[in-house]
């Protein structure tokens, strides 16, 4: 062997002839390791769903994170979001859906949907503003008059008569203000429905509710929300025991829309479908591998022991990402898929070689040596330039990212590993055909040698294409939201998007923790008047710091009510035809008040008189033809006036005269943003949709200007993708150093190494210049296509560049023989793992991931193929004074 043979050959005669001499043991050895690795992993890996897994806890702002969660613990759980457009029925749905989840739920974990404190809820009013309770109390003292005139033996009279009067000097709407149509329709309809016989004495009155105080609405009502409160955790088991219950009680309420979203949520969802995903992706790339492999092989055993033999090497990997993490996370848990496409490659390569030298009439003893010492140096250089690239991946700080990468290093080194012995020790034992003649190989087509007798015009094509792939990546888009990497049809991404698209909102918020509660309200002031920011939840806003305003509008209702006489104790005085005018007046009033709004051009307002003038006339001509209206009037007002009395009763009861302080909330108000270690929360919500980049950027600069060490998902999600990409980006430049380094090491040779190299550096930039066209674009989850692609690239160009050396000159023979057409298998083998998490993920970042490695891996295929030739003889000159040269000593 001559002196500058590859570094590689010592140490691969030494495996060869070890397997030459014990292959049974190494076997054994081989398969009982697999078995223990398999139950190894079962017993002790552990999978990961959420997103701070990714990240470092060592990272600033992912230990204020961390420190907020610990404080703040509930505040990460789930969310059921049910349609109010009927509220009684979303609330009937809730008390449904919680009395059948609570008795499920795990110790310490409970729900939330309403405030139970009734000492509280007395209070509630103090939670106005002042300009909104002085607008109330102005109310309560003008409609004293037809309060009072109500509870007198004339009362429906005295009501609609005042009511009436009203509206005619106004001379428009001003005496319909449209909180108080609601009340005013229901009055009008019960009365028609009671002149007709129907029993309403439970309905004349719409009463005041605190409603809208104790259960937890979203900011226009369109939604009730009910808060799972995990403890520690909600976990993927939590969330099936909520869904189960969800179903259960949905055949009560029919029609009725419920779905349970939140971060955690979310993120489990997409655990959920990247490992479901992964597993059907792995058994379809397995069994497309074997089958182009058998199929290019035209041999069914052998290529199945180099499957087997890849199985047992992932067996290897999944236990050394065992003992070395101990977890997978959502990046790592397609590194299995991965090693399918790639692990195979090793078994293709040294297959190929086994079987030409065996082709040519060598024993299988010194077939398995040809094969491990001359190809066998461009596979280990192979695996080794891959498992740099993923160990290149682990230089940065983010966690998830670094995981992934030394996961599938070591898995590439054991996959190499298990090709190196497991498989020569298999086709040892396996192959007992006796050596028969020598065959020639077969002969070369010869376009295809015409074709590499004239490099110049594959070089200049290669360069024409480069320059428009140059091109073509400038329109190359990065897709941001972290939600459109999500399943659509998952309920929980649904229900985020429906919250999105009703009022803006969002379960996302910043957290900003204060020392104080005079810091929380300086704070308050200083975010809603930030223009990103739509609304700032904390104390603050329930203990109001100036309470004296609205104590004093609180005092003149309850002042007000306390001069309203007393209900009357006398039998009503029905006049039928004085009420039945009374409301024909109040209808032509109406009639007026709907002209008016129709020339405001307020459309649903014009809805609301119109209907409502409709039902008073018709109320009117019911009186009319009724012959006995004066009794049932008469009971109507009986049953009005109790309601009335009893709501009049309900509402001053809820007219506190002392200010509302700390110590008064209930435990669901004051535990949720005052935390164990003192800090007062405000969750500071953005009034854009915050998933995506530019409004996310305007919203964390805003309250950073306020307090820069605010938290919460959003800054996680700002910071981490950040991180991500410079992680990725400096992973690819480690990578493509460390990949350079080690062809020098193998090749010892600048011009071999720059060629090797070369077609992978061609192949992505026409990989990144095809995505527009492809409709594919980079995001967070296919970025680590950028240090993997330099790992997969570059190994074929290494093996053409071994046999090359090994052969200079026949470039058409070694792209048609054994070496070109294992390079052109291995791609597809690779391409079939890859494609396989394209097409049958159904979760579109890992989709786009299968997707845009197919792609790159057929660019430096094609760019191998196209260019890499033309350049050899450039670099190399012809076939004549290649040969010189190795003669010379300068060649392997």
């Amino acid at each position: 062997m001559k002196s500058n043979q590859p570094i590689s050959h010592v140490p691969l005669e030494f495996i060869a002839a070890t397997v030459t001499r014990v292959p049974l043991l190494l076997a054994l050895a081989s398969l009982l390791l697999g078995a223990a690795s398999v139950w190894y992993t079962a017993s002790f890996m552990t999978l990961r769903t959420a997103r701070n897994d990714l990240l470092s806890p060592d990272l600033p702002y992912n230990q204020r994170y961390l420190a907020f969660v610990e404080e703040f613990s509930t505040l990460e759980g789930g969310l059921i979001v049910v349609d109010a457009t009927d509220p009684d029925r979303a609330i009937a749905y809730a008390k449904d859906l919680v009395a059948d989840l609570d008795p499920r739920l795990p110790v310490g974990t409970r729900t939330k949907f309403r405030i139970e404190d009734e000492a509280f809820l007395e209070k509630a009013i103090l939670l106005l503003p002042p300009e909104e309770l002085e607008r109330i109390a102005s109310a309560v003292a003008g409609g004293a008059d037809l309060i009072g005139g109500a509870l007198t033996p004339r009362g429906l009279e005295s009501l609609f008569d005042g009511i009436g009067t009203r509206a005619a000097k106004a001379g428009g709407r001003g005496d319909f203000p449209p909180e108080a149509l609601p009340s005013l329709a229901r009055l009008i309809r019960g009365l028609s429905d009671a002149v007709a016989g129907m029993d309403q004495s439970d309905s004349l009155l719409a009463g005041w509710s605190d409603s809208k105080g104790r259960y937890f609405w979203s900011d226009d009502g369109r939604f009730l929300f009910i808060e799972i409160q995990p403890y520690p955790e909600l976990d993927a088991g939590l969330s099936a025991i909520v869904r189960e219950s969800m179903d259960r009680v949905a055949p009560r309420h029919p029609g009725l829309e419920v779905g349970l979203t939140g971060r955690p949520v979310l993120a489990h969802d997409e655990m959920e479908v990247v490992s479901r995903d992964m597993l059907l992706a792995s058994v379809v790339s397995v069994v497309g591998v074997a089958a182009l492999f058998i199929l290019f092989f035209r041999n069914f055993f052998q290529p199945l022991l180099a499957v087997l033999t890849l199985m047992v090497g992932i067996m290897w990997s999944f236990g050394a990402a065992t003992l070395i993490i101990g977890h997978l996370n959502l990046l790592s848990v397609i590194f299995g898929v991965i090693l399918v496409g790639l692990g195979i490659d090793f078994g293709i390569h040294y297959l190929a070689r086994y079987q030409e030298a065996r082709r040519q009439g060598s024993p299988p003893a010194n077939a398995l040596r040809e094969a491990m010492v001359l190809t066998g140096g461009g596979i280990v250089t192979g695996a080794m330039t891959m498992a740099c690239a993923f160990f290149a991946t682990a230089i940065g700080t983010f966690l998830g990212i670094a995981e992934m990468g030394i996961i599938s290093g070591v898995g590439m080194i054991l996959c190499l590993i298990s090709m190196l012995i497991l498989f020569p020790s298999l086709l040892i034992l396996t192959d007992r055909s006796p050596p028969g003649r020598a065959r020639p190989q077969p002969r070369t087509p010869a376009f295809l040698v015409r074709l590499y007798r004239h490099p110049l015009p594959l070089l200049v094509l290669s360069v024409l294409l480069t320059g428009a792939a140059l091109v073509g990546s400038r329109g190359t888009e990065f897709q941001y939201s972290l939600l459109e990497l999500q399943v659509q049809e998952l309920e929980s991404v649904r229900y985020e998007r429906k919250l999105i698209a009703g009022e803006g909102m969002t379960t996302w918020f910043c957290a900003s923790l204060c020392e104080s509660l005079e810091e929380a309200r300086a704070r308050t002031d200083q975010f809603e008047a930030l223009p990103t920011v739509r609304k700032v939840d904390g104390l603050p806003r329930i203990l109001p710091e100036r309470q004296e305003a609205r104590l004093a509008s609180i005092r003149a209702m309850r002042e007000t009510l306390e001069g309203l006489p007393e209900r009357t104790k006398s039998p009503p005085e029905i006049n039928v035809k004085r009420i039945r005018e009374a409301i024909l007046r109040l209808a032509q009033a109406l009639d007026r008040a709907t002209e008016a709004a129709f020339e405001a051009g307020e459309a649903a307002a014009t809805e609301t008189l119109s209907e409502l003038a409709e039902d008073a006339g018709a109320l009117a001509d019911r009186i009319a033809a009724a012959p006995d209206a004066s009794d049932r009037l008469a009971g109507a007002q009986v049953a009005f006036q109790d309601q009335l009395a009893a709501l009049l009763e309900r509402f001053e009861r809820h007219l506190p005269d002392a200010p509302l302080r700390l110590e008064d909330l209930p435990e669901e108000i004051r535990g949720r943003f005052l935390g164990a270690e003192g800090h007062y929360l405000l969750m500071v919500y953005p009034r854009e949709n915050i998933w995506e980049l530019e409004p996310q950027e305007r919203f964390l600069e805003d309250v950073r200007s306020v307090d820069p060490e605010v938290t919460g998902a959003p800054v996680q999600v700002y910071e981490s993708t950040g991180l991500m990409i410079r992680g990725y980006g400096k992973a690819g430049v480690v990578a493509l150093l460390v990949v350079f380094a080690v062809l020098m090491i193998d090749f010892r040779d600048v011009r071999a190494a720059v060629l090797a190299i070369t077609p992978l550096l061609m192949g992505a930039v026409w990989m990144v210049g095809v995505m527009k066209p492809l409709g594919l674009e980079f995001n967070s989850a296919n970025l680590v296509v950028l240090p993997l692609i330099l790992g997969i690239g570059v190994v074929d160009g290494v093996h053409i560049m071994h046999r090359y050396r090994e052969k200079p000159g026949a470039l058409a023979d070694i792209l048609w023989g054994s070496t070109g057409k294992a390079v052109l298998l291995t791609s597809l083998t690779t391409i079939v793992g890859c494609g396989a998490i394209g097409v049958l993920s159904q979760h579109p970042g890992l989709s786009s991931l299968g997707f845009v490695l197919s792609v790159g891996v057929a660019a430096c295929l094609l760019s191998c193929w196209l260019a890499l030739p033309p350049l050899m003889q450039l670099f190399y000159g012809t076939a004549r004074r290649a040969s010189r040269k190795q003669s010379s000593g300068g060649e392997t």
